[in-house]
C-alpha cells in the first residue's frame, strides 16, 4: 500500500468516529504516513510559500491540522502518533508579516510538543527583531452598538465590553473561581511587533487588526483574560495557531526585563509588575470537530497538550461556546 493510500486508511479511522465523518485535510501539499518502530507518524510535505497567508486560513494552518490529527488518533486509538512537517521551496519574499507570524507558531509547536512534532526541509526559523517594540492600546475603545452591523464580530465585541453586556459578563464571572473574576472588559489589545520604532516601515508582524479581540484583568490582578471572539459556527482549526500566537506574544511582553515601548500602557505595566497568569479564551458558537468535541468523558480538545506544556509559562487555553440569534446573545454553554 502506498504512503498516500495508507494516509486515507488512517484518516478513515478517524472519520469513522462519531462527529468526525466530514473531517478532511486541507488541499495543500502531500499527506502521508510512515512508521517509527511501533509508532505511527503522520507526514505533510508542503511548499513553504503557503505560509505567506493568514494564520487563520486552512493553507497556513495545515501544520496545525497535522498535529491535531495526530492528537485525536492517539486519543481515540490509544497508540502513540507523531507528526512530521517537511517544507519545500524557497521562503517567500512577499507577505513577510504573515510568514513571520507563521514561523513564530511553528517554533512554538516545536518547543511545546517536543518529539511529537518535527520539521524538516526548508528552514523557516523564527527570529526576534533586533530591538523588539510593541504598539499599545490608545485610550478607551468605542462600544457603541449602533455603529456596527448587528450580529457581526465587531458587534459582539462591543456588546461584551460595553454597558449592555453587564449581565453577560456577570454570567461568565459566575463560572470563574473568585480569584479569576473581573469587573471591566475592554476591546482590542494590540500585539503588533516592530523593530526599533513603532511605525509602518518597521513592522515585524501584523498590526492593526492583528489584536486580541477583548481582554480583562481580574479584580485582584492575578489573571489576565484574553478573548478571541467568533460569531460564525464551526470555527476553523486556524483559531488554534491564532490564539497561541496572541497568548505567547503577550506572555513575552509580561516576562521581558524592559517595557519595549509599552511604558504608557496600564495593562502591560500591570503585567510586568504583577506577572499575572494568562487565560486565553476561544469563544464561538461552535468549533471545527478537530478543535473541540464532546465525548463520553466530557469536552476534550488538543489544547490540552498545549496547556500541559505551558504550565511553567503560566498560560492556559479555555474554550467557551455560546448561543446567539443574529443580533441577540442567548447565553453561554
Amino acid at each position: 500500500m502506498s504512503r498516500a493510500s495508507e494516509w486515507d486508511r488512517v484518516i478513515g479511522t478517524l472519520r469513522s468516529k462519531p462527529g468526525f465523518a466530514r473531517v478532511r485535510e486541507p488541499g495543500v501539499g502531500k499527506w502521508s504516513t510512515s512508521s517509527e518502530g511501533e509508532d505511527l507518524r503522520l507526514e505533510l510535505e508542503m511548499d513553504v510559500a503557503k505560509l505567506a497567508g493568514s494564520i487563520q486560513g486552512n493553507a497556513a494552518a495545515s501544520p496545525t491540522f497535522l498535529w491535531v490529527f495526530a492528537w485525536w488518533l492517539k486519543r481515540l486509538e490509544g497508540a502513540e502518533v507523531r507528526s512530521r512537517l517537511t517544507l519545500t521551496g524557497q521562503v517567500p519574499g512577499r507577505n513577510l508579516l504573515h510568514v513571520r507570524r507563521n514561523a513564530f507558531v511553528l517554533n512554538e509547536y516545536c518547543m511545546l510538543l517536543g518529539d511529537r512534532f518535527e520539521i524538516r526541509g526548508t528552514q523557516l526559523p523564527w527570529e526576534w527583531p533586533n530591538e523588539p517594540k510593541f504598539n499599545v492600546e490608545s485610550g478607551e475603545r468605542d462600544c457603541d452598538l449602533l455603529k456596527v452591523e448587528p450580529g457581526s464580530e465587531a458587534w459582539f465585541e462591543r456588546l461584551l465590553c460595553g454597558g449592555a453586556g453587564e449581565q453577560i459578563r456577570e454570567a461568565l464571572n459566575a463560572r470563574l473561581s473568585p480569584g479569576e473574576r473581573f469587573t471591566d472588559m475592554r476591546r482590542q489589545l494590540p500585539v503588533g511587533m516592530f523593530d526599533r520604532k513603532v511605525n509602518d516601515a518597521n513592522r515585524w508582524t501584523l498590526g492593526g487588526k492583528a489584536a486580541v479581540d477583548a481582554w480583562a484583568l481580574s479584580d485582584d490582578k492575578n489573571v489576565l483574560h484574553l478573548f478571541e471572539l467568533k460569531v460564525k459556527r464551526n470555527v476553523k482549526v486556524g483559531i488554534i495557531p491564532e490564539a497561541l500566537y496572541y497568548a505567547s506574544v503577550v506572555s513575552f511582553i509580561r516576562d521581558a526585563e524592559s517595557p519595549m515601548g509599552t511604558e504608557k500602557s496600564q495593562v502591560f505595566s500591570d503585567m510586568r509588575e504583577l506577572h499575572p497568569r494568562i487565560v486565553m479564551w476561544l469563544v464561538a458558537p461552535s468549533f471545527h470537530p478537530l478543535v473541540h468535541r464532546k465525548r463520553a468523558s466530557g469536552w476534550v480538545s488538543p489544547l490540552e497538550d498545549l496547556n500541559e506544556a505551558l504550565v511553567k509559562r503560566r498560560i492556559e487555553f479555555r474554550i467557551l461556546p455560546y448561543d446567539h440569534d443574529g443580533g441577540k446573545f442567548l447565553g453561554w454553554r
